[in-house]
């Protein structure tokens, strides 16, 4: 019969080897990893359509006052190539002033525009990206997903924290840059003698 003390080295040493056979001593993560597509959920998200026939609604106010103004500056210009031969220099000149104000107005008014649809776009998109998000994050939390991609791309919508490797890079990167830093010291030292 074999003693305890003797018994136990020998489980011990079977075990280790068992384990390392088997790899069991790597640590092992299981990464669960899925998709969504993002397109199809904005397009099936409640109200969207409403939201879509308001952003075309301001667009359309918008692109018919360009028009408008684009339309005046024609006018003005079509003016000033039939009437400049038969002008005084001061109508001539009040003319070309009026052309000069109607271009910086259009100018103007289409930066603005740009602006306004911008914010219109963000204001009513904002909050169904924000929803979007969240139900990302709480289903991907709740079915144990690591990652979840946005289809046909290579960006992340969803990420689980504890693969974050970003204070370990930063880590190694201090450290690598501090034995650079010594390596050049020495380097410089040597090159000028200094001890």
């Amino acid at each position: 019969m074999i003693k305890g003390w003797v018994l136990f080295p020998v489980l011990l040493l079977l075990f280790t080897a068992t384990r390392s056979f088997y790899g069991f001593g790597q640590m092992k993560r299981l990464v669960k990893v899925g998709y969504i597509d993002l397109e199809a959920v904005k397009n099936n998200f409640p109200n969207i359509e409403l939201i879509k026939q308001k952003i075309y609604e301001e667009t359309v106010k918008v692109e018919k006052e360009i028009a408008a103004k684009q339309a005046v500056l024609a006018g003005l210009e079509n003016e000033y190539q039939v009437k400049s031969a038969g002008l005084s220099p001061e109508q001539k000149k009040l003319l070309e002033m009026k052309i000069d104000v109607a271009r910086k107005e259009l100018t103007a008014y289409v930066k603005w525009g740009k602006d306004y649809l911008d914010s219109v776009k963000d204001r009513l998109t904002t909050p169904v990206k924000v929803k979007i998000n969240k139900y990302i994050r709480l289903v991907s939390i709740d079915q144990g997903y690591s990652f979840v991609f946005i289809k046909g791309s290579d960006m992340v919508a969803y990420y689980d924290v504890k693969y974050d490797v970003t204070g370990h890079v930063l880590y190694k990167l201090k450290v690598d840059l501090k034995d650079e830093k010594a390596l050049i010291l020495r380097e410089w030292k040597k090159k000028n003698k200094v001890k």
